[in-house]
């Protein structure tokens, strides 16, 4: 068998194309690791899903030592550790994966501090704005309009 990576935290990558999958995740919340062993840029992939969408990868180097744990049968309980970003001046949400294999301590994951949560919930509101339907779409639009004409006036 396979022998198992000692790394039990695990830094995700391509988040950057799963933006919104991650903006609905919290810490803590469990994950799946999906092997993709046909994946045309690395036949060691492994994608990390929540709630049946993909968030990001397990980085190639990590996923060399990984994968041949998992294709003969590992199934390690995987969380999300932490997530980062999120905050006004980087809003990009980026994230990372913590296993726990039988037998292992449970790892306590990395809550959203205050301003994490803060920049969540007005990021909520600015989208419930935006799909209030055709008036609240349009008026949307049209503000850089008439701020700039505001500001010419």
């Amino acid at each position: 068998m396979a022998k198992r990576p000692r790394k039990r935290i695990f830094d995700l990558v391509g988040e950057s194309r799963y933006q919104g999958a991650l903006g609905r995740c919290d810490p803590g919340a469990r994950v799946n690791l999906v092997r993709e062993p046909e994946n045309t840029h690395d036949r060691n992939a492994i994608a990390v899903q929540a709630g049946g969408e993909t968030i990001g990868y397990i980085a190639a180097k990590d996923a060399a030592d990984l994968a041949p744990v998992l294709d003969e049968g590992g199934k390690p309980q995987s969380i999300i550790h932490e997530l980062t970003g999120c905050l006004p001046d980087y809003p990009s949400i980026g994230c990372r994966v913590a296993l726990q294999w039988e037998g292992d301590q449970p790892r306590a994951h990395k809550p959203l501090d205050p301003e994490q949560i803060a920049f969540r919930k007005r990021a909520e509101v600015g989208e419930a704005k935006a799909k209030s339907g055709c008036l609240g779409m349009l008026a949307l639009a049209l503000l850089p309009i008439g701020l700039a004409a505001m500001k010419w006036a």
